[in-house]
């Protein structure tokens, strides 16, 4: 009964399948459990002539092997049941069924075989096994990829039909081999090439690279041009253009047709715009695109303007112009060099907010990577800020500069500079603060002024040639590490002085007293003609000492009315007087003959910590004559003298030793010598720029003729401390006792110490005397910056010093941004100080100078609270240096001080922004001008003004 069959072996999959099909599945289902059977699937067996119903009593005996029954073969498939492979085509019978997925009834040739009978179902040249296992196309059909060829014609290109070759034969299962968007078949019957692309493939063109400025109007229109793509058969093509990613979209119209050839690309913002174009045959999908072609337009987006001017930090700064982006955080805008927030953006305008400390430098918008041209900020910088000189006004150099002094050498009425450099020596001499000047020319170089602020090297001249006759400084080797300039010989021009370091090295050695090594410490004096040309006079006008000089001051210390020269002074390297060095380390090294040596080799036999064992151990030297505290030679032996020195001991010389066996004329002593602390000089001018050295009698001293409590100077001022119209000394040192800030009062040129100390210091680095606190009292105060601590701020109150340090315990004067921003640590950087007035307001301020690339810090005295320092960051231009010297001067002649600086490195010049407004003389109203009203004042009364004078004020309506 075919329902029973049915029933039994029919499970889901077969529904809704063709009578053959469906019999197969049913054939290959194994369980039982999974049965759905319905009469749809009965009525297709009944109605198909071809299928033969199975007796329910069918055997499964298969005598081939093939996988199929022989009642399978006989009744259903009409295969050969003794045959493994009916048809021979390389397939088992089972496994015809299993790769060609049970369409054993199919015959698309029509011979009228199926599968089982016919090796080449399709009659395409290519048997089943061949197209199933090895080309894997459709072995019931002659066309696989239906691309018009047949699957035998596209795989025997090669000659060889029984595979595929890439690259030679077409492929039967692509439609279009070379993916130019024909068929494989069209190509053939057009007399392309399937393998081919170029044949069909079209050539995008787009034209060369634009710039383009940024337009009004709120967006730049920029034609493109594709007239440069082709077709290789002159097929009109369909064009599509995409602009690459950018912060604002900016189309391209029109655009995805065969109209968009030179179409307009609409730049909705400033930038550079990667624009790509790809075209295909009309705009039919299917069509081979080109490879894509790119052209970048670039889009300068421009500043027109700013607004308004003379913005302060903390205003709203509007920036006019074309090109920007409408978000505001895709636009950076820098002023002067500083990050400025955007608050507000348009495509033709920006406000940014102008940053505290900015400088008055140039706006730079960046939209898109890319930068606009700069524009003038016209920011309002504070009074007493900098900003940059400009480029060139400075010559460029690498230098080991150690200070700077500005005056007028060349008589022409402007502000020149003298710098004092080190540099050259190698490790072995000398030991640099920064490594870096052991490769830099110690040559001290003068810069002139041309009356603008621009200035010319012309150290040797205007032939930049050593040993010339237009040299204006001597050639020099020296160690400079400070400079004055003052008329030491009172010509009416400046003389240059000099405070040379020279080349100082000391160091440890293991097992042995400090050594040190000193060469050419000489300080230099250097005479004016009066036109900026120098001669070293050093030899007939200045005591030429090797000295190892650290600072220079100048003033008047004995009253006659001639500058004299105080030099500070660190160390001296003098010859030890006890004994030499070894060479060797077991040299032994004494001059002292005659003396006896304590042999220590039975040491450790003879004593037991410093006692000799031979008392504890009270030995029989009758019973034992050889022990050795019985032959004597522990009595040699000095326990505690050898347990000192754990080898030899010389004990007429007190002094330990490695071996005596070739003292005391050992060939491998040599003399050596240790630091100790120098001696600060005193020279007293002549009045003609002859200096004689007063040290002795011009400074309390003590044993070693040194300045009593002195030695090691570090840092050294002068200044009238007590009122009383003469100089005084204030000065301090390094190291040990030293670390003191000592007062010397002048009484009548001679300077005695105040015997209690001003404050304890820690390595001080300089030191400025200056009225600080304005308390109308007329008295200088103290500002040391000195290195892993605190400045020290002594200000005079009511006769007495108080320390307004950070670390004083009372009211602290020092900045609290500074005191909390800032460590101790970060104080060590400390390195230089200048005091002035820099903002003009009639108190003296402080410039700092910091090394290792650190920031510079200049400090306002307050008006409103005098002697309170404050620090604004921005006042000075943000900048790394490795700064050592600083000097104030008037550079470009506008009224306020302007500020150099001496770096390791190149040095650098800045201007002083404070806008100075000059009195007007001829204001007698006063209304704040000069008109014809003060012109009828003055010819009616005397005013004691030349008519020069209101000349030159008679028109001005800006007067303070």
């Amino acid at each position: 009964d075919a329902r029973i069959t049915a029933y039994y072996y029919v499970e889901q999959l077969a529904l809704d399948r063709p009578a053959g099909e469906a019999l197969f599945y049913a054939k290959q289902s194994k369980n039982p459990s999974a049965f759905s059977c319905v009469n749809n699937f009965t009525q297709n067996i009944y109605g198909d002539p071809s299928v033969k119903i199975l007796p329910p009593g069918f055997t499964t005996i298969d005598t081939d092997g093939d996988g199929l029954s022989d009642d399978e073969e006989r009744y259903i498939y009409q295969s050969n049941p003794a045959l493994k492979d009916t048809d021979g085509d390389g397939f088992d019978d089972g496994e015809e069924l299993v790769y060609l997925e049970g369409r054993w009834t199919d015959d698309p040739d029509g011979d009228g075989l199926n599968i089982f009978h016919d090796d080449d179902s399709d009659a395409d040249g290519l048997t089943d096994y061949l197209e199933v296992m090895t080309l894997r196309t459709d072995p019931m059909k002659t066309d696989t990829d239906q691309d018009g060829l047949t699957d035998y014609y596209e795989v025997s290109r090669d000659g060889s039909p029984g595979d595929y070759t890439a690259g030679t034969d077409y492929d039967p299962l692509d439609p279009d081999t070379d993916d130019d968007g024909v068929s494989d078949g069209d190509e053939v019957s057009a007399g392309d090439d399937p393998l081919d692309p170029w044949d069909n493939k079209p050539v995008a063109g787009v034209g060369p690279e634009q710039w383009v400025d940024a337009t009004a109007g709120g967006e730049t229109l920029v034609q493109l041009d594709g007239s440069q793509s082709t077709h290789p058969k002159g097929e009109t093509l369909f064009y599509s253009w995409s602009v690459g990613s950018i912060s604002e979209y900016s189309p391209v119209d029109p655009n995805n047709s065969t109209e968009a050839v030179q179409p307009v690309l609409h730049a909705r913002v400033g930038g550079d715009f990667l624009v790509t174009l790809k075209v295909r045959k009309d705009a039919v999908e299917g069509w081979v695109w080109s490879d894509p072609a790119t052209v970048t337009v670039h889009v300068q987006h421009r500043i027109t303007g700013v607004s308004p001017q003379g913005a302060g930090w903390g205003d709203t700064l509007t920036i006019n112009g074309m090109g920007f982006d409408k978000d505001p955080a895709q636009n950076t805008v820098t002023i002067g060099g500083m990050s400025a927030e955007v608050t507000a953006a348009a495509y033709d305008q920006l406000e940014v907010t102008v940053p505290e400390g900015c400088p008055n430098g140039d706006v730079i918008v960046t939209v898109n990577e890319k930068d606009s041209d700069p524009y003038p900020s016209g920011i309002s910088m504070p009074p007493g800020s900098f900003s940059m000189a400009p480029d060139g006004s400075f010559p460029q150099g690498e230098y080991c500069s150690m200070a700077a002094a500005m005056g007028d050498v060349d008589g022409d009425g402007d502000v020149d500079i003298v710098v004092a450099n080190m540099g050259g020596l190698s490790e072995e001499e000398t030991e640099y603060d920064n490594p870096s000047c052991h490769t830099m020319d110690p040559q001290n170089r003068l810069y002139l002024n041309d009356g603008t602020g621009r200035f010319t090297d012309m150290t040797f001249g205007e032939d930049q040639t050593a040993g010339t006759d237009d040299d204006r400084l001597p050639e020099d080797s020296d160690q400079s590490v400070d400079v004055e300039l003052v008329d030491v010989d009172n010509d009416g021009d400046l003389d240059i002085v000099f405070a040379n370091h020279g080349g100082f090295k000391k160091w440890w050695p293991s097992g042995g007293n400090e050594q040190c090594v000193f060469s050419g410490g000489t300080n230099r004096l250097y005479i004016n003609d009066g036109t900026g040309k120098f001669t070293d006079e050093t030899a007939s006008r200045l005591p030429e000492l090797d000295d190892q000089s650290v600072q220079v001051a100048v003033a008047d210390i004995d009253g006659d009315g001639d500058p004299d020269l105080v030099f500070a002074n660190g160390e001296e390297c003098r010859p030890y007087e006890g004994e030499p060095y070894p060479i060797n380390e077991n040299d032994c090294c004494m001059e002292c003959e005659g003396c006896q040596w304590v042999d220590c080799s039975w040491y450790n036999t003879c004593c037991s910590g410093e006692q000799s064992i031979c008392e504890e151990l009270q030995i029989d030297c009758e019973a034992n004559p050889n022990h050795v505290c019985c032959t004597g030679v522990c009595d040699e032996v000095d326990c505690w003298q050898c347990h000192i020195c754990s080898t030899y001991y010389c004990t007429s010389c007190n002094t330990c030793c490695y071996d005596c066996g070739e003292c005391p004329q050992n060939p491998g002593c040599q003399p050596y010598s240790i630091p100790r602390p120098g001696k600060d000089r005193f020279y007293a001018n002549d009045g003609t720029g002859h200096f004689a050295d007063v040290t002795d009698t011009s400074v309390s001293n003590d044993q070693y003729g040194r300045t009593q409590n002195g030695g090691r100077t570090r840092a050294m001022a002068l200044g009238d401390m007590d009122g009383d119209g003469d100089p005084d000394l204030v000065r301090c040192g390094y190291s040990s006792d030293y670390m003191r800030t000592w007062l010397y009062e002048n009484t009548g040129g001679f300077f005695d110490l105040v015997e209690e100390y001003l404050s304890t210091e820690w390595d001080a680095t300089d030191m400025l005397l200056a009225n600080l606190d304005m308390d109308q009292g007329d008295t200088l105060d103290l500002f040391v910056p000195q290195v892993y601590d605190y400045p020290i701020y002594l200000v005079q109150e009511d006769g007495a010093f108080v320390n307004h340090s950070h670390s004083s315990g009372n009211d602290d004067w020092l900045p609290q941004n500074l005191l909390w921003t800032y460590t101790r640590k970060d104080y060590r950087y400390w390195t230089c100080a200048v005091t002035g007035d820099v903002d003009l307001d009639g108190d003296p301020d402080i410039v700092i100078g910091r090394k290792e690339e650190s920031r510079n810090f200049l400090l306002i005295n307050d008006d409103d609270s005098p002697g309170h320092l404050n620090y604004t960051a921005g006042m000075l231009p943000e900048s790394a240096e490795s700064t050592y010297g600083l000097a104030l001067g008037d550079v470009d002649a506008d009224g306020a001080p302007d500020l150099f600086y001496a770096n390791v490195g190149a040095n650098t010049l800045l201007i002083n922004n404070t806008e100075v407004v000059f009195p007007c003389e001829g204001d007698f109203e006063p209304d704040g001008d000069v008109d014809g009203a003060d012109l009828a004042a003055w010819i009616s009364d005397d005013h004691g003004l030349s008519l020069e004078d209101l000349a030159w004020s008679f028109g001005r309506a800006d007067c303070p």
